[in-house]
């Protein structure tokens, strides 16, 4: 909200106003936050080795934030580098409307979090196998229903001037759907704290996408983007199941158990690719 009225009633440059407004949301966030604890966490009996642990554990991550950040956010970067910034800015509104699904995934493993440690805890890995199927088949339901009423939605909420960007939602959705595997194996990474399996994934895969978006942008624009994204999400699922499967000596569920998940949606998006075009 403070955001939008810098926005709105700020003279300085419009990106400038949107940055200040988020770090100032973030700063009445973090005193909130603050103050919450307060009521219950005992400062005085922290020790260092609890500082250390935190660090163990969050700073391996910080690589994936990083190539996160490059995943979703490089291909706008160079298509207004190599195309035009009017075309970046029609592939953002089609990129947006395509990760809806990534926006439910979040809300989903949020909620079924403490549901995965307790089962994990008391050994009950079917019900953990199942618990992961059951969130990769509600993806497959949401992407499927975002690839066929996602183009009717840019237009619904979106200028002219952006509708081309229809275009490019089947392959975000579709790229958001591998994010969703890659998400499952990451709980399995937090669970056994090794956490610098996802960097490695996430690295590899940003780079993958720097040097596909590279050669193919210049040529084929936004739709080059698009389907570089879904190419990096699905490698770097495939990254993050070999690498907490290697190195993990705890239960992995099988990648085997997201074969017909992945299949229906591949389907989905090939017959929907192939009747757009």
């Amino acid at each position: 909200g403070f955001s939008w009225l810098l926005l709105i009633y700020g003279s300085t440059a419009k990106y400038v106003l949107r940055i200040q407004g988020m770090v100032f949301a973030q700063m009445l966030s973090l005193i909130w936050i603050v103050r919450y604890l307060n009521r219950y966490v005992f400062w005085s009996r922290l020790s260092w080795s609890h500082v250390r642990y935190s660090l163990k554990y969050a700073l391996p991550r910080m690589p994936y934030v990083l190539s996160g950040v490059v995943l979703a956010q490089i291909d706008r970067v160079m298509l207004g580098k190599f195309v035009s910034i009017g075309e970046a800015g029609v592939y953002s509104v089609g990129y947006k409307v395509g990760a809806l699904n990534f926006m439910v995934l979040m809300a989903v493993t949020s909620a079924l979090l403490p549901n995965f440690y307790k089962l994990m805890n008391d050994k009950k890995v079917n019900k953990v196998d199942q618990l992961n199927q059951q969130i990769l088949w509600l993806m497959v339901f949401i992407s499927s229903g975002l690839i066929m009423l996602g183009g009717w939605l840019l237009r619904l909420l979106a200028g002219e001037d952006f509708h081309n960007g229809a275009v490019v939602v089947p392959a975000v959705v579709f790229g958001y759907f591998f994010f969703s595997i890659t998400g499952v194996y990451n709980r399995f990474i937090s669970y056994y704290h090794n956490t610098i399996l996802q960097s490695i994934a996430a690295l590899v895969a940003g780079v993958i996408n720097i040097v596909l978006n590279y050669y193919t942008i210049p040529r084929y624009g936004m739709i080059a983007a698009a389907y570089v994204t879904a190419i990096s999400y699905a490698i770097q699922a495939l990254l993050t199941y070999v690498l907490i499967n290697k190195f993990s000596k705890g239960h992995i569920s099988s990648i085997k158990l997201f074969f017909w998940p992945v299949l229906v949606m591949s389907l989905v998006f090939g017959f929907f690719t192939y009747f757009l075009a």
